[in-house]
């Protein structure tokens, strides 16, 4: 048999309040659960397989882009970025 008993546990989390590309600097925060322009920045995670020297072997980064930004790094690929086929 097993017996319960209520036991009241403090937790503590992680909560978002701000966000700040990586390359200008742009800072904003967070105003509430459902803050649309969130929409204006993009993460993104790169990860080194093995043999790469940016980021070393099988290491990763994570940065964050504002919009602008993100657009001014993509215009100068010399292959233009397409949106994925469904």
């Amino acid at each position: 048999m097993h017996e319960y008993k209520e036991v009241k546990h403090e937790v503590t989390k992680l909560e978002l309040f701000a966000v700040t590309c990586n390359n200008c600097g742009l800072s904003h925060k967070i105003t509430g659960p459902f803050d649309q322009d969130l929409n204006m920045f993009h993460d993104f995670i790169a990860e080194g397989g093995y043999g790469s020297t940016f980021p070393a072997d099988m290491d990763a980064v994570s940065f964050t882009l504002c919009c602008d930004c993100l657009l001014g790094i993509t215009s100068k690929f010399k292959i233009s970025v397409s949106l994925p086929e469904t």
